[in-house]
């Protein structure tokens, strides 16, 4: 049996995260493929996907994938550091030709022994609410954050819709205020909503004022133990009106309805949106990027 289908397996039987889920895979590429290394009972995988643009080969995070590298088939407190770095370095070996390698790789992979000595590795955050009861979550809120929820509370409703393309437009709306346009394409989103739809990880949620005018957008993805804030968009119009932290709570609350035991911020670079983020008094969480780059142009370019 090859790596792939040994991998494919696997997830058929055990709990991965879902980024790293097969169906999640196929969306982004029906290609993608394995490696795998094992030491004893100890398997590592590593799915990805090569990505052809110009005459480069990237391997790197998929549009809406935070998260990717790799996946122990045991718990990782179980397994000695030794045995972690070995069979990392026996993966990294294992890549097939690329020109850049950049991947965010998932906040539970963490490892004492530096693994990997020929990639550049640093740290990046995110901020992870873990998920008890509603009240104690809203207690730990800050007080400014509280107020804003309670006013918001009094004049917008909150909804579910299926409609990505209005989702889309709450999206970019965030950038216009910049005279930017998203990374992110309407497809990608338009193929991550069809994903989420048929494998019931996802809700599209909105919110809006008794005039029927839309405040702002979540897109919310989930597995069976985690929610992740995956996007979202706020019309600059309206931003004093508290939406967006009304359906940030709301997405929170469905959270713990579900049962998850932690939401995932997701974390971002930008300033502003962190802030809003420490607001709910979430635990900030580093996690590894993980870059090399082979192409002797992109070299050249990135000491520019």
């Amino acid at each position: 049996m090859d790596a792939k289908n040994n991998y494919i397996n696997y997830c058929n039987e055990n709990e991965v995260p879902l980024f790293f889920k097969p169906f999640w895979l196929d969306m982004i590429d029906t290609n993608w493929k394995v490696i795998k290394a094992k030491i004893g009972t100890t398997t590592l995988f590593f799915p990805f996907h090569i990505e052809n643009k110009w005459t480069c080969r990237f391997l790197r995070n998929a549009h809406l994938t935070p998260y990717g590298g790799f996946i122990f088939n045991q718990n990782l407190n179980t397994i000695d550091e030794e045995t972690k770095s070995k069979l990392t370095a026996l993966i990294l070996t294992q890549f097939p030709s690329f020109s850049l390698l950049n991947i965010d790789l998932h906040p539970t992979i963490k490892f004492n022994i530096n693994p990997f000595t020929d990639f550049i590795s640093s740290q990046k955050k995110t901020n992870i609410l873990h998920l008890s009861n509603k009240e104690l979550c809203y207690q730990m809120f800050k007080p400014a954050l509280q107020r804003q929820i309670k006013k918001a509370a009094k004049n917008l409703i909150i909804f579910e819709k299926d409609d990505i393309e209005l989702f889309y437009l709450l999206h970019c709306k965030t950038f216009e205020k910049n005279n930017e346009l998203p990374p992110t394409p309407f497809l990608s989103f338009q193929n991550t909503w069809k994903i989420c739809k048929q494998n019931e990880c996802g809700k599209l949620l909105f919110i809006q004022d008794d005039q029927q005018n839309i405040h702002a957008a979540l897109f919310l993805t989930y597995d069976s133990t985690s929610s992740y804030y995956l996007a979202g968009g706020t019309n600059a119009q309206y931003y004093g009106s508290g939406a967006m932290s009304l359906l940030m709570w709301h997405a929170i609350q469905v959270s713990i309805d579900m049962g998850k035991t932690q939401f995932d911020f997701e974390g971002s670079m930008a300033p502003t949106i962190d802030t809003f983020f420490k607001k709910f008094s979430p635990t900030e969480i580093e996690y590894t990027n993980l870059q090399k780059t082979n192409a002797r142009l992109l070299k050249l370019l990135n000491k520019k």
